[in-house]
């Protein structure tokens, strides 16, 4: 069990060899990392830095497989595990000040409850911690997770604690010299997570050289913030709520909320949040980054560009909506239009392709013009192109296809007999076929069709004659079969009709 010393100096690249039992004891403080050493045949390793040293120590968990104590004589000792896979069991480790994992998605096994909690995770992702033969406790579970493990097991129990989430903040904004951009226009964004309100609120800029991040941004009306040597207090409605230190390097700010914090609040905070840029020449394009941590420091990320400049255009008009019933009546509504403005100015909308003049515009919404018909049986779609207008200039043009919706038709036909045939309430076509018949196309627009040769003077001139007692010149139609009705045949109706005009 002989003791092998060893320095920060002499450890990289060396091959530490033991003879099995034998304890590998780290002198003189510093910095030991095994990635740059290769070990073997000691059971144990010894920290002895001396008064006021620090040392770090980093080490895989196979580096780790043989070593049954891990022991410090001083308190300034931080010990980093590395690798996927870290088996604890059964080891001792003792008065060392700083344990923690040093990569994500890692899987650590313990035997003892108190060297687990003694374990740090929090700035990785996706650890797995597993107690080994241990029962814990919901109070005991709850730290774990807090100590920035997702997931526990115990047995055949398991417990996930979630990352939270970060919706509604994402795209690319403009700001005007002098003014501010809402870095959430529409208002909706949202963090949630299941444990309740988070913990943290990081805002990060690219090229901020600002002493405090926060000078560059505007809060809602219910927020305040004090100002202090070192950090700064957030307020909402006079009360505190949480503190914002300055991350290190000037180009972020992370907030800590506190026990007065609620979810509705932190989310009001981010949706009434607005960039106001400092001096364009060094901040004129910047990327903004909003994470979110709970306790854990499991985290959502959100990154967003904002460019300073005098002139924007609004973003792309999108359609909720796209299709429309045949023959729908003008003003009906075919679907909403959006568009955002950087700057919140007001929007207006214009078609560009009106689809022959069948669509126009009424405020944000894509409605039937009446002008030119909608029909199924002529085109199945059409296509509609617009622009948004912010007052100054159009954004880009959008094109949306519109769907026609078929509308069923009832098909009434007559005998060779004298007919009374009386549509219904929708779109008829009647068919009086021989006789001399009365039709009646009832609601909406019907279709009179003749497809019967009339009579003739060496025949019977009031052969297959209809009479049509509701027709309206601004709906109904009347179809003549091609084959009956030729050049010489509508010529001979003409006439005919032109003598029943003079007789009226």
């Amino acid at each position: 069990m002989a003791r092998i010393e060893v320095t920060a100096e002499n450890f990289p690249g060396k091959a530490h060899t033991g003879l099995g039992t034998d304890t590998l004891v780290l002198v003189g403080g510093g910095t030991f990392d095994f990635a740059y050493a290769t070990l073997s045949g000691f059971s144990a390793i010894a920290i002895e830095s001396g008064a006021g040293k620090y040392a770090t120590i980093r080490i895989s968990g196979e580096q780790l497989t043989r070593i049954t104590s891990f022991s410090s004589t001083d308190s300034y000792t931080s010990l980093s595990l590395t690798g996927s896979n870290i088996d604890l069991s059964g080891k001792s480790v003792s008065n060392i000040n700083s344990l923690s994992i040093a990569d994500d998605n890692a899987t650590v096994i313990v035997s003892s409850l108190a060297l687990a909690l003694k374990l740090n995770a929090l700035e990785r992702q996706g650890e797995t911690i597993v107690l080994n033969g241990l029962v814990s406790t919901p109070a005991s579970r709850s730290d774990l997770h807090n100590r920035g493990f997702d997931r526990i097991i115990e047995g055949s129990n398991t417990w996930t604690n979630a990352a939270p989430t970060l919706t509604g903040l994402s795209g690319h904004f403009h700001v005007r010299e002098g003014e501010s951009v809402r870095i959430d226009p529409e208002g909706d964004a949202l963090i949630s997570d299941l444990e309740g309100p988070i913990a943290y609120l990081d805002i990060d800029l690219s090229g901020n050289g600002m002493f405090f991040v926060m000078s560059n941004f505007k809060l809602g009306a219910n927020f305040r913030i004090l100002d202090n040597f070192s950090d700064q207090i957030l307020l909402y409605k006079d009360s505190v709520v949480g503190t914002i230190n300055r991350k290190f390097g000037g180009n972020g700010a992370s907030i800590a909320f506190n026990q007065s914090a609620t979810a509705q609040m932190i989310n009001e905070f981010v949706q009434n949040l607005s960039y106001a840029p400092g001096d364009f020449i060094y901040e004129e394009n910047v990327v903004v980054t909003v994470t979110v941590r709970d306790k854990g420091y499991r985290k959502a990320e959100a990154v967003f560009y904002v460019t300073a400049e005098n002139n924007w255009t609004p973003t792309k008009p999108t359609l909720t909506g796209g299709s429309v019933v045949e023959n729908s009546a003008a003003g009906t509504v075919v679907g909403t239009i959006k568009a955002t403005d950087a700057n919140g100015d007001r929007i207006s909308y214009r078609l560009t392709d009106d689809a022959g003049g069948r669509f126009r515009i009424e405020n944000d919404k894509l409605v039937v013009s009446g002008n030119a018909p909608i029909d199924f049986e002529r085109a199945t779609k059409y296509t509609v192109t617009m622009v948004a207008n912010d007052g100054e200039q159009d954004g880009l043009p959008a094109t949306f296809v519109i769907s026609v919706i078929n509308v069923p038709n009832s098909k009434i036909s007559g005998t060779k007999g004298k007919d009374t045939l009386t549509g219904t309430a929708e779109r008829d076509f009647l068919y009086g076929g021989l006789g001399n018949d009365t039709l009646t196309g009832g609601g909406d627009k019907d279709f009179f069709v003749f497809n019967a040769k009339l009579g003739t003077a060496e025949t019977d001139r009031k052969v297959n004659f209809d009479k049509i007692t509701d027709f309206d010149v601004a709906a109904d139609s009347i179809w003549l079969d091609d084959k009956i009705f030729n050049n010489t045949a509508l010529k001979l109706l003409g006439k005919r009709l032109q003598r029943r005009a003079r007789r009226s």
